[in-house]
């Protein structure tokens, strides 16, 4: 049996794929000191899906959920330093979940500060009952992370 060379990959590439009708969008950013950067953009059969994530040679693979099937909550927090906000934050989110959605689909983020206001924290959650986007099997190989539309917002 002859082993395919693995692929270095490129901590600085983020490859977004974006399921459309048994095809995708697939969109290549690198992570710079002036923020992300664009560098390709293409649709992609399914049936080179794969080969274009390899070639892209990303470091990590987000595959974004259909619209809806992400929900996003608003949290109001408490004034206090940052690292007692995130605490605050995901108390509020499992108080409110109560354990009906596993810790491995939810992301938790501080949105930035405005001013004299209170700060707010979004929760982002991907319910079990949502089911990830069928993706062909030689693309789904790869390690995904999956990120709800609404996510791009929260930054």
């Amino acid at each position: 049996m002859t082993r395919r060379p693995r692929t270095n990959l490129d901590a600085s590439l983020v490859a977004i794929v974006i399921p459309r009708d048994g095809e995708f969008d697939t969109a290549l950013w690198r992570r710079t000191a002036e923020g992300p950067r664009l560098e390709r953009m293409s649709p992609t059969a399914a049936s080179a899906l794969a080969s274009t994530l390899e070639a892209g040679s990303a470091g990590r693979t987000i595959v974004m959920l259909a619209p809806g099937q992400a929900r996003c909550r608003i949290f109001e927090l408490p004034k206090a330093p940052e690292p007692q906000l995130e605490q605050a934050l995901r108390l509020q989110a499992e108080s409110v979940q109560l354990g009906s959605v596993p810790p491995h689909r939810v992301g938790f983020s501080l949105l930035p500060a405005n001013g004299a206001a209170n700060r707010s924290g979004a929760v982002i959650e991907w319910p079990l009952g949502e089911a990830a986007p069928s993706l062909p099997a030689a693309a789904a190989a790869r390690r995904l992370t999956y990120a709800g539309d609404v996510t791009s917002l929260v930054g």
